[in-house]
């Protein structure tokens, strides 16, 4: 009879620590699965930013986006003197906005990018936001964005990138 009771305490005791370790497979255990959306967009178009003293305001539209809206406007400031600024996305639908802080980096390489532009990286940390958009870019999302610039011409998406967020 002692031999049985032993045997259901492991038992019981394999069960729990089972079903603990499978309720820790649910929650992501590194901190970039957790600052990360599955929100993106294959097509940007900027026009040529305004340039004022010591700032640069890019507004730019965003298509063939998923898993939020299909479409969303962009609004960046940027400070000339660090190429770090605030942007604020309003999505398409009512879906909400998404505001982030966003440093921009200009490369040394053309990587995809015409002649005659500049290849920017830009890399956008979510802040805040509203509604549905909120919900899909939560703060600490971190997004990245690959831009080739033309500065008469306007800006768009380098070549077989996206823009994330």
């Amino acid at each position: 009879m002692g031999g049985n009771v032993m045997v259901r305490k492991v038992s019981v005791r394999f069960f729990a620590v089972a079903l603990a370790a499978a309720s820790l497979a649910m929650i992501p255990l590194t901190a970039s699965s957790a600052s990360t959306s599955k929100v993106s967009c294959t097509k940007e178009f900027s026009p040529a930013p305004k340039i004022t003293t010591g700032t640069i305001t890019v507004t730019s539209t965003l298509s063939g986006c998923v898993n939020l809206a299909p479409t969303a406007t962009n609004t960046s400031t940027v400070k000339t003197a660090t190429l770090s600024g605030t942007s604020t996305t309003t999505w398409a639908g009512g879906k909400g906005t998404t505001i982030q802080s966003v440093k921009y980096a200009i490369q040394k390489t053309l990587g995809k990018c015409p002649k005659g532009n500049m290849r920017i990286s830009v890399t956008a940390t979510t802040t805040g936001g509203t509604g549905a958009a909120l919900k899909a870019i939560p703060k600490g999302s971190v997004g990245k964005t690959s831009i080739c610039s033309d500065t008469k011409k306007g800006s768009s998406l380098e070549a077989g990138t996206k823009a994330t967020f």
